[in-house]
C-alpha cells in the first residue's frame, strides 16, 4: 500500500515538474555561486575577446550587447565606482543571433564588435558605447563592415558562439542568463549577478567591497 502511494506521489510530482516547468533555469534575483563547469566557464571567459582598462585589482567580467539599456546604465553608474576601487572591468560584447531570419544587430554594431575582438582596445570600446547606435551606423570613419570580410565576420561569429556556450553552461547551473551578466571569483568559485536592476548592482558591489 505504501509503495503504491509513494509511486502515485512520485508520478504526481514528475507531472507537475513537466507541466509547470519546475527545475528550469531561472534568472536569479541576487548573486549566486556557480557549482558546475567552473573550469570551462573560467577558460571561456579568459579566452574571449574581452577588453579592460588594465587595472591591477580583482577582475570582474561583464557580458553585454550594445542595445541593452541595463548594460549601458551599468557602465555609466558602476564602472566609475569599480575603477576607483581598482577593480579591472573586463567587458565581453557579443552580437545577438538573428531571429526568424532577421538580424538583431546593426551593420555598425557588428563592425565594432569585430574591431573589439580583434584589437582589444578599451578606448575604442568606451568611445563606441558613448555614441548612440543610430549615429554610429552613419559614421564614415567607423571600422569596416564585416560582410565580405571573412576574418572580421569570423570574430562576430566567435562572439555569438561564446554567448551561446555560456548560456548553456549557466543553464546547467540552473541559471538563466540576463544582461549585463557580471562574473567574478571568490575563494576559487565563480559568482554571478544578473545586474539588471540597481538593487542587484548594489549587492554585487557590496560583495566586492566597493562603496
Amino acid at each position: 500500500m505504501r509503495t503504491a502511494l509513494f509511486t502515485a506521489l512520485a508520478a504526481t510530482f514528475l507531472m507537475g515538474f513537466s507541466l509547470f516547468g519546475w527545475g528550469k533555469p531561472s534568472v536569479p534575483t541576487k548573486p549566486v555561486t556557480l557549482k558546475k563547469h567552473a573550469e570551462e566557464i573560467g577558460q571561456l571567459l579568459e579566452n574571449s575577446g574581452w577588453v579592460s582598462p588594465g587595472l591591477d585589482g580583482p577582475a570582474i567580467y561583464k557580458i553585454s550587447f550594445r542595445a541593452c539599456p541595463d548594460c549601458v546604465r551599468f557602465k555609466e553608474d558602476a564602472f566609475p565606482r569599480l575603477h576607483q576601487a581598482g577593480v579591472d572591468t573586463r567587458v565581453i560584447v557579443f552580437a545577438r543571433e538573428d531571429r526568424n531570419g532577421k538580424p538583431r544587430s546593426t551593420v555598425g554594431e557588428r563592425a565594432a564588435i569585430a574591431e573589439i575582438w580583434k584589437h582589444r582596445d578599451w578606448d575604442f570600446y568606451s568611445q563606441w558605447f558613448d555614441i548612440p547606435m543610430s549615429v554610429y551606423d552613419t559614421l564614415e570613419d567607423r571600422p569596416p563592415n564585416v560582410e565580405g570580410d571573412p576574418e572580421r565576420l569570423a570574430l562576430v561569429d566567435k562572439s555569438q558562439i561564446f554567448n551561446a556556450r555560456m548560456r548553456e553552461l549557466l543553464a546547467q547551473n540552473g541559471v538563466q542568463i540576463a544582461y549585463p551578466a557580471i562574473l567574478w571569483k571568490v575563494d576559487g568559485k565563480w559568482r554571478i549577478c544578473m545586474c539588471e536592476k540597481p538593487k542587484q548592482v548594489e549587492m554585487m558591489l557590496n560583495e566586492l567591497g566597493v562603496s
